[in-house]
């Protein structure tokens, strides 16, 4: 239903909340509600790296994991709003829990507090003081580091035997990292030449950090916005 929320994990008692309408009443403006992900999307679609690409994805790294997808030059939602839902992806078949799923294990915060806390950063949290210690190839941080990578790695060819994608933005704090997106590449072809069916039905996408950073939400909001208004947003 276009413009009421679903809250689901940590925040599921909520239930459905209008939410569209509640501010629409409230301020006398015009809204538009899209998820995280799909606003990223939409600003990276409208004016950044996504800008002229027929068939790609967002996927962001933060708490969670989470996705957008272009196909054919247009904002994937699907039928029940949930296109794009990679943290659901379940990363073991044989004993599929909400903790093997790839939003549990391939949380880029957990990571920067596994290699925080490994070398003995007094702040957990801080991501910065963190990537140094990745750069200078510290020996407790770079196989925390590189797991996350292969993971992020798995991810993408999961897509990318389905898609086919032209090109894969990462977005989140750690996009900015140029460690981080190399070393998906190098994994992404290690896990390629593990195997030859890999390297044969699997292209590896044009991988960049998305252009916006942090603004990328509130970007691809307005953009949706504009085109409510216009009358040019469709639901895929």
């Amino acid at each position: 239903m276009e413009g009421t929320v679903t809250f689901t994990g940590a925040l599921s008692f909520m239930g459905n909340f209008d939410l569209a309408s509640y501010i629409r009443q409230a301020s006398g403006c015009p809204v538009f509600i899209g998820n995280d992900a799909n606003c990223a999307t939409l600003a990276e679609l409208w004016q950044g790296r996504l800008k002229g690409v027929e068939n790609g994805a967002l996927i962001t790294l933060g708490t969670s994991v989470g996705g957008g997808l272009v196909l054919n030059g247009h904002l994937m939602s699907g039928r029940h709003f949930q296109t794009g839902q990679v943290s659901a992806m379940v990363t073991n078949f044989d004993e599929p829990t909400p903790a093997t799923t790839v939003g549990a294990t391939t949380s880029a915060v957990k990571m920067i507090e596994d290699v925080a806390v490994a070398c003995k950063i007094k702040d957990t949290h801080d991501g910065w003081a963190v990537f140094e210690k990745i750069d200078e190839g510290d020996d407790r941080a770079w196989p925390i580091f590189s797991a996350f990578c292969r993971r992020v790695a798995l991810l993408l060819i999961n897509l990318q035997a389905v898609l086919d994608l032209d090109r894969v933005l990462l977005g989140g704090g750690i996009s900015s990292q140029p460690s981080l997106l190399a070393e998906i590449d190098y994994q992404f072809e290690a896990l390629q030449r593990q195997d030859p069916r890999l390297l044969a039905n699997v292209t590896k996408p044009d991988l960049l950090a998305a252009r916006f950073g942090n603004q990328a939400n509130l970007r691809g909001a307005l953009d949706g916005l504009l085109m409510h208004l216009n009358h040019e947003f469709t639901q895929y």
